[in-house]
């Protein structure tokens, strides 16, 4: 599962924003002429704010700008969405969120842990999900192509964690989801409770010391599920065939 979010934790470096983010999300496939226009416009804008000001505004701006591409790229993919939502009963905006924080909305997604597609699934996770929606275990191929069973995965993953999940609130299910149950349960133990841990991240956090990044991966799905379902665009289009047909 991806680790870091743009919504609530620290880029890693003023060149890293500037140089790696624009190039990959301006390409002509993913985003419209008109957009990719209004896009470079404010790319030159915190261009100027960064001679004039310095770069704390200049990645203000940066960054306001790949929050919302993440979500109106994530809001292309409202069909799969929906269905995969309604398949496994989950609700559409929290599996928006998570794609939001996973992948963006970008297909074809392969983490540095080798998690996979937009839901960054690894295989475990698929293969256990596949089964219980009756489908054979899928490859890594179809999970970085076949972004619709990616998505279909990816819900029914997160249905089974909310089945179990016992006591846990949503944060700590998506917690999970990030980082694994067995994972979470470690540090839980370790730390002789889950707020106690929860505390710890925050305070390293504050104090700009490393953290397990999954705490705030768990926020920002939270706050991309708000945005989602407060723009109201996870809609179905119609009413159609199940996944898959």
């Amino acid at each position: 599962m991806r680790r870091g979010c743009f919504l609530c934790c620290r880029a890693s470096s003023p060149t890293a924003d500037f140089a790696t983010f624009f190039p990959r999300f301006l390409r002509r496939e993913l985003i419209p002429k008109p957009l990719r226009i209004v896009l470079l416009l404010l790319l030159l804008l915190g261009v100027v704010g960064f001679s004039v000001s310095g770069w704390a505004p200049a990645r203000a701006l940066v960054v306001s700008v790949r929050d919302y591409l993440g979500v109106r790229l994530v809001e292309n993919h409202a069909q799969l969405l929906c269905r995969a939502a309604e398949e496994s009963s989950v609700d559409v905006a929290l599996l928006g969120g998570i794609m939001y924080m996973e992948s963006r909305g970008r297909p074809g997604q392969r983490s540095s842990a080798g998690a996979l597609g937009l839901m960054q699934l690894v295989p475990a996770a698929a293969g256990d999900a596949a089964r219980r929606l009756g489908l054979s275990e899928p490859t890594e191929e179809q999970l970085l192509g076949d972004n619709e069973l990616n998505v279909r995965l990816g819900a029914a993953h997160l249905a089974w964690l909310l089945e179990h999940r016992g006591q846990w609130n949503l944060e700590q299910v998506l917690v999970s989801y990030n980082a694994g149950r067995s994972r979470l349960m470690g540090w839980i133990e370790e730390a002789g409770g889950y707020e106690s841990w929860r505390a710890a991240q925050e305070r390293a956090w504050e104090r700009g010391e490393p953290t397990s990044g999954a705490l705030f991966y768990a926020k920002g799905v939270l706050e991309a599920s708000r945005t989602l379902e407060a723009r109201g665009q996870l809609v179905p289009a119609s009413v159609d065939g199940p996944p898959g047909s």
